[in-house]
C-alpha cells in the first residue's frame, strides 16, 4: 500500500529507504525494541529522503510524548509525511489532525491491551497456558478442525522434570543454591537460559533460586505472579492484582517440599554455608542474633557475636551469652528420648491412627457432620412438598437451595477425601511404622554430612533459644519440636501433622573431668 501511494506521488523508493517493525508494540515501552524505527530516524537526521509514507499514523508510534517529538521533528525538518489512508503534511493545519490521530491512536493501545489481558485470562480460565513453557515442561498447540490453534497446553518433559525432582531433593537435604548449580554444571547440564552468545549457559545460584521458587511444580500457575511483574510494578508504583489457576496435572513436587525449600528464614538460613550441624540453629535470647560456632573438638562453643561487639563498644556491660556445644547435644538428645519413646509417642501416633480412619481432620468431620444435616433437611423438605395437595412456592425455594448447598458439600468431601488418598495415606502408614528415635540420635551425634544434619534439625526444632544464663556452667533453652517433622523424617515422606511442642530446658555441668551433664526439662 505504501509502494503504491509512492508511485501516485511520483516518488522513488530505495531498497536500502524501506524501514520494517514487524509484530513489535508502537507504545513508548517498547520503543528500544524498534529497530526499524530506530534506523528510520537515523536515516531522517542524516537528510536521506525527503517524504515518509506510512501505512497508517499508528505505526509510526502510539505515545503522546513520541507523537509530540515527531511533530517537531517534520515541522524542523521540512520532510512530508504522507499515510497510505490519506493523511498529508502539506495539508493545512495538518498538526490538528496529526494530534488527534495521535490521541486515537494512544486509546486504542490502551484498549487493545485491554483486551488482550482479558484474552490471555481466558485462556487460562478455559485450561490453557500463555507463556514459554518453563524447564521442566514442553508446549503442545491445540487446533480446531479447520486448522487454527485453540490454545497451548503444558506437558511433563520426563527428562527435565526429573532434574527438578532431584534439585528439590538436594534443596532438602541443605544444599544450598550455589552447590545445586555446581553439582548441575559437573554434570554437563545445561541451564535453561541461554548465554548472550546463544550458547548454552551453565547454572547460577540466582537461576536455581528462580527455578525452585516457580509456583507451577507444585501444580499453581500465577497470573502476574513472576518477580519482573512485582518488580516493575514496584518501580511503576503501582499494585499487581494475582490470580491462583490450579494445573493439579503439572505438579511435580508435593506442596510440603516446595515450602520447605522456598521458605525464608532470615540470618538461619538452614541450608548451605556453614560446616557445623548447630551452625545457625540457635538463637539469642537477648537480642535474637544467631549463635556463632567456635573453637575445635572436643571444646566447640556457641557464642552471640552481636552481644560481643556490644561488649566491645562499651554498650554493654554484662558477659556474652556463651555456651558449650555439647550441652545443646545433650539438651537435644534428652528432649528426643522424651517425646519419641514410650506413652507419649503412641499417643502421637493415635492421632495419625485417627486421622487415617478420616476422624483425624477436623474439616473433614465438619463437612460430614453438615452433609449428613443437609440430607435430613432436604429429606425432611421432599416429603413435606409431597404431603401438601398444591405446590408451596417457599418450601419449592427452601428445597433448592438445600439441594444446591448438599451438591457444594459432596464435592468438598470429595475434594477433602481425594486429598487424603493422594498425599496422607501412604505417608500415614509408613509414619505409624517408624521408629524415629534412633534416626534422629543418629543424626544429631553427626551421622550425617553436617548440611544434611543442619537442615532436618532446623525443621525438627524451628525455633532453639538461649534464654537465660543463670549462673556459671548452667545455660537454659527453650525449644520447639514438631513431631511430625521427625516421623516424616523416619520414615521418608511428607509432613502430616504440623503442630508444634514447646519446651524449656535446663542443663548444667561443672570444671570437674571427664565432664558430666544434668540435663531437666522443666
Amino acid at each position: 500500500m505504501c509502494k503504491e501511494k509512492a508511485e501516485r506521488e511520483g516518488y522513488t523508493i530505495p531498497r536500502n529507504l524501506i524501514f520494517l517493525d514487524a509484530a513489535i508494540s508502537g507504545t513508548g515501552k517498547a520503543l528500544k525494541k524498534r529497530a526499524g524505527y530506530h534506523a528510520l530516524l537515523k536515516a531522517w537526521e542524516a537528510e536521506a529522503f525527503e517524504a515518509l509514507i506510512v501505512d497508517q499514523q499508528c505505526r509510526l508510534f502510539r505515545d503522546d510524548v513520541e507523537c509530540a517529538l515527531m511533530k517537531q521533528r517534520i515541522e524542523r525538518t521540512g520532510v512530508r509525511v504522507l499515510t497510505a489512508e490519506g493523511f498529508d503534511t502539506r495539508t493545512p493545519n495538518w498538526q490538528v489532525q496529526f494530534g488527534l490521530l495521535g490521541v486515537i491512536n494512544e486509546q486504542y493501545a490502551r484498549e487493545n491491551r485491554h483486551r488482550v489481558i482479558r484474552g490471555m485470562k481466558g485462556q487460562l480460565e478455559r485450561g490453557y497456558q500463555i507463556a514459554d513453557a518453563p524447564f521442566g515442561y514442553y508446549a503442545e498447540k491445540k487446533i480446531d478442525k479447520e486448522g487454527e490453534p485453540i490454545g497451548t497446553h503444558w506437558r511433563i518433559h520426563e527428562d527435565e522434570a526429573n532434574i527438578i525432582r532431584e534439585m528439590y531433593r538436594m534443596r532438602l537435604q541443605g544444599k544450598s543454591f550455589a552447590g545445586i548449580a555446581e553439582v548441575l554444571n559437573k554434570r554437563g547440564i545445561p541451564s535453561p537460559r541461554r548465554a548472550r552468545d546463544n550458547t548454552p549457559g551453565h547454572w547460577r545460584p540466582a537461576s536455581v533460586m528462580r527455578l525452585l521458587s516457580n509456583t507451577i511444580y507444585r501444580g499453581v500457575f500465577i497470573w502476574n505472579g513472576s518477580s519482573f511483574t512485582a518488580a516493575k510494578a514496584k518501580k511503576e508504583k503501582r499494585k499487581v492484582e494475582t490470580k491462583e489457576f490450579a494445573r493439579p496435572e503439572l505438579r511435580l513436587v508435593e506442596d510440603d517440599t516446595w515450602y520447605r525449600c522456598n521458605e525464608r528464614s532470615g540470618l538461619r538460613k538452614l541450608r548451605g554455608g556453614a560446616r557445623h550441624p548447630f551452625a545457625r540453629l540457635v538463637s539469642c535470647g537477648e537480642c535474637g542474633s544467631v549463635l556463632t560456632v567456635s573453637g575445635s573438638e572436643p571444646y566447640k562453643a556457641m557464642y552471640c557475636s552481636s552481644c560481643a561487639q556490644e561488649r566491645r563498644v562499651g554498650v554493654r556491660q554484662k558477659g556474652v551469652p556463651y555456651v558449650s556445644v555439647e550441652g545443646l547435644r545433650q539438651v537435644l538428645f534428652a528432649v528426643l528420648q522424651s517425646i519419641f519413646s514410650g506413652d507419649c509417642l503412641e499417643e502421637f501416633k493415635d492421632t495419625l491412627r485417627k486421622r487415617l480412619e478420616g476422624r483425624g481432620s477436623g474439616e473433614l468431620l465438619e463437612v460430614k457432620e453438615r452433609l449428613a444435616k443437609v440430607c435430613k433437611a432436604s429429606e425432611r423438605l421432599a416429603r413435606k412438598l409431597r404431603e401438601m395437595d398444591d405446590d408451596d412456592e417457599f418450601i419449592e425455594r427452601e428445597l433448592d437451595a438445600v439441594h444446591d448447598e448438599r451438591k457444594q458439600l459432596e464435592a468438598r468431601l470429595a475434594k477433602l477425601d481425594q486429598t487424603l488418598s493422594r498425599q496422607d495415606r501412604k505417608s500415614i502408614e509408613r509414619q505409624l511404622r517408624a521408629s524415629p528415635l534412633r534416626h534422629l540420635l543418629r543424626i544429631l551425634h553427626g551421622g550425617a554430612i553436617a548440611e544434611r544434619s543442619r537442615a532436618i534439625l532446623g525443621r525438627l526444632f524451628p525455633r532453639i533459644t538461649l534464654v537465660a544464663r543463670p549462673r556459671r556452667f548452667v545455660a537454659v533453652y527453650e525449644l520447639e519440636l514438631s513431631k511430625g517433622v521427625a516421623l516424616a523424617e523416619a520414615a521418608g515422606t511428607e509432613v502430616v501433622e504440623q503442630g508444634l511442642t514447646t519446651c524449656r530446658v535446663r542443663v548444667s555441668t561443672s570444671a570437674k573431668r571427664p565432664v558430666e551433664w544434668l540435663v531437666e526439662i522443666l
